[in-house]
């Protein structure tokens, strides 16, 4: 596979790899974790669209919807607790009486360390990789999310979250034809305008400092790279 620069890299840290969407070594990582094990832990987020097991799934070659994809995001942002999406919230009555409410659903499927761990990464990718327009909305502190670009431009999405709200885009044609988009330049600018009218009035209740402090259970080590090899 190639990357979207054509530019191979060679070895590199997991988190470089998710900020640039580097497609070389995400399919070498699924290779390493195998296939089985990718497609169990996609079932456990939530996504239940049909997936093939070859290696072309690390990069997408099978659909799911994007209902599926952002719930499927939720338990990283949300300490690995999955929300199981709706689509109607509430039915309110003429007289403004709630006739029926929705109330969400949630269960643990991830630790909150390794909730945690994926979020951070995300978190990176809005820092320093493919999500980093969003500091135009003020979010580039907050947020974590990911990018996602298929060939030739036919679909460009993102899903992402600050600590308050989970969403996701996706931007394209039902026909679909190639489209000169990627999800940064497409999805990501619906995105943050979207989001920065969901700001809630006192940020400091979300911990404006880290909004997703890291668990007892997290250590943190600076990485070095000698010749491409890394070590602590």
């Amino acid at each position: 596979p190639r990357n979207y620069d054509g530019v191979y890299r060679g070895t590199v840290p997991a988190r470089a790899a998710l900020a640039l969407s580097l497609n070389a070594a995400a399919v070498d990582l699924a290779g390493q974790v195998g296939l089985p094990r990718v497609i169990e832990t996609a079932r456990r987020l939530g996504v239940t669209s049909p997936l093939r097991a070859e290696m072309g799934l690390a990069l997408g070659s099978s659909e799911v919807t994007l209902l599926e994809l952002t719930g499927a995001y939720c338990p990283f942002f949300n300490g690995g607790r999955r929300v199981e999406p709706h689509g109607i919230v509430a039915v309110i009555g003429s007289d403004g009486n709630t006739l029926e409410a929705r109330q969400p659903e949630t269960r643990p499927i991830l630790t909150e360390p390794e909730a945690f761990l994926v979020n951070d990464l995300l978190r990176e990718v809005v820092r320093t990789g493919t999500g980093r327009p969003l500091s135009r909305w003020g979010l580039a502190g907050l947020a974590a999310g990911k990018t996602g670009t298929t060939d030739d431009g036919r679909d460009a999405w993102f899903v992402g979250a600050p600590p308050w709200l989970a969403a996701g885009i996706w931007t394209g044609e039902d026909t679909p034809r190639p489209l000169p988009i990627t999800g940064a330049s497409a999805a990501l600018p619906v995105w943050g305008e979207f989001m920065r009218e969901t700001v809630p009035p006192d940020l400091r209740a979300f911990g404006a400092v880290d909004p997703w402090p890291r668990p007892a259970a997290i250590e943190e080590a600076e990485m070095l790279s000698r010749g491409g090899q890394y070590e602590s």
